[in-house]
Parts: structure tokens; sequence; C-alpha cells
């Protein structure tokens, strides 16, 4: 009986440490439309010739994204963007592949460490170089 007592503080114990070591999980955060308007008119106060856009489509398959609601207006292929979340958090960055008259593609590469692949809702910034 004395056994049964003790593998049974053993395992109480343990499974007690055991879910206390886990990590916080991150909730994840994208840019609602005010957020959107927000961060654009921040970039934009720092540097006019920045393009911003939110990710409206994701290729998870391919690395590719689409990001809608950009001005494409000197954009290129090649061009480097940069992924950030709903709280400007650095996801990850990525190259342009394709230019529209109203959105980009982007094969985006992977994801900085301890961050996320984008997702639909986060922002996408081309910064002027």
């Amino acid at each position: 009986m004395q056994l049964c007592r003790l593998v049974g503080g053993v395992l109480f114990a343990g499974l007690i440490v055991g879910c206390a070591n886990k990590p916080a999980v991150e909730p994840v955060v994208v840019a609602d439309s005010m957020t959107f308007a927000r961060v654009r008119d921040d970039v934009m106060r720092m540097d006019p010739k920045a393009r911003i856009g939110q990710v409206s489509e994701v290729s998870p398959d391919e690395n590719r994204a689409a990001v809608s609601d950009i001005t494409t207006e000197g954009l290129k292929d090649g061009d480097i963007v940069t992924f950030l979340d709903g709280n400007q958090k650095p996801l990850t960055t990525g190259k342009i592949i394709r230019v529209l008259p109203d959105s980009i593609h982007v094969k985006y590469d992977a994801p900085l460490e301890g961050g996320r692949v984008p997702i639909v809702g986060d922002l996408a910034v081309r910064f002027n170089n």
C-alpha cells in the first residue's frame, strides 16, 4: 500500500513539475483594419517611400503569400519585403516574385527563430533603401 502511495506521489509531482516547465505559447496576433491604418501611417511618417500592405492569401506548401492593399508603384520582382504581425513584431522576410496593379506575390523565407510564417492578416512592408 505504501508503495502505491509513493509511486502515486512521484507521478503527481512529475506531472506538476512537467506542466510548470512548459514555455508560454504566444497568441497569434494579426492586424485588424485599425491596426493596419495606424501602422501604415507610422511607417509612412518614418519612410514616405515605403510600401505597406496586408497578407490576403498564403500558400504554405510553396512559401508564398499574396499581399493586397499595397501601392505597387515602384515595386519590382526581387525587392525585399518584411512581414510583421499585428504587434509589429518581425516574422520573416521574402522577395517579390510578381507585381500586379494592386497586389504583390512574395516568396517568403523560413521564419526567424521563435517566429512563425505569415498568415492572412499579417502586414508586409517594403522599406525604401
